[in-house]
């Protein structure tokens, strides 16, 4: 592997673990965003117009409170959910930075 394919895998797995850190944090407060009441396709995935309104919902409670990670979390979950991983992504990345107490990008 080269090296600059070892960094990507190295940002990569940091990034998950990261990611896996917050999840937990929310788990041990109970806060994990909940989506089991979103009808689902027979695929698993969240129905559009369903993963659109909660897109809508969750982008509301950021925009009340921009600097609380735990809603930027919510916000990459939701992107992911309306199948927008680019966004979804950097919502996380913006969370994360949020709860590490760093100024965003």
């Amino acid at each position: 592997m080269s090296k600059a394919g070892a960094v990507l895998v190295f940002w990569e797995l940091r990034f998950g673990w990261q990611t896996q850190r917050l999840a937990r944090q929310l788990a041990q407060d109970g806060q994990l965003p909940d989506v089991a009441d979103l009808p689902v396709r027979p695929s698993g995935r969240v129905e559009r117009d369903a993963a659109d309104a909660h897109f809508e919902t969750v982008k509301a409670r950021v925009e009340g409170a921009p600097d609380d990670w735990r809603g930027w979390y919510a916000l990459a979950h939701a992107y992911d959910l309306a199948g927008d991983r680019k966004r979804a992504r950097s919502a996380m990345r913006h969370a994360i930075a949020l709860e590490g107490g760093q100024a965003a990008e």
